[in-house]
């Protein structure tokens, strides 16, 4: 009789609910997964970034010293050689950064070089700003 009871729960109750519950564990091992690969994602994706960012900075710093400063000095750091200026960090920038940093950044931004122009804008501000606050 017990024998016959643990045969009928066995095959009616248990049987039928291994794979229901099998597809909820692989369900939620889906949706844990997607979650740390978004985690993955967004930390590369921030650190790509932040890379690029490094890159701006070091050229825009590089062309101040090396150019800017050296107009400015003479009186020469016209509207022409600001934009002159301008294009010698974007294209050292350029070469700095990495395919995958440009390809994180046209993925949390869109476009590139949109992205590049207001970046060497701030860090060309950040660094007048300190000018400003050295003197």
């Amino acid at each position: 009789m017990a024998n016959e009871i643990w045969i009928s729960l066995w095959t009616y109750i248990i049987l039928p609910l291994i794979p229901i519950l099998g597809a909820m564990l692989v369900l939620m091992g889906r949706k844990k997964l997607q979650e740390w690969q978004l985690k993955i994602d967004s930390e590369n994706l921030n650190r790509y970034i932040g890379l690029a960012g490094g890159a701006v900075l070091q050229a825009v710093e590089c062309v101040y010293q090396t150019y800017v400063e050296s107009l400015k000095k003479d009186g020469r750091f016209d509207k022409e050689a600001q934009v002159s200026a301008f294009l010698r960090a974007a294209n050292m920038a350029t070469v700095l950064i990495t395919a995958e940093s440009r390809k994180a950044i046209e993925m949390a931004y869109g476009d590139f070089n949109n992205w590049l122009d207001s970046k060497i804008e701030q860090m060309v501000k950040w660094n007048k700003d300190e000018e400003n606050r050295n003197k």
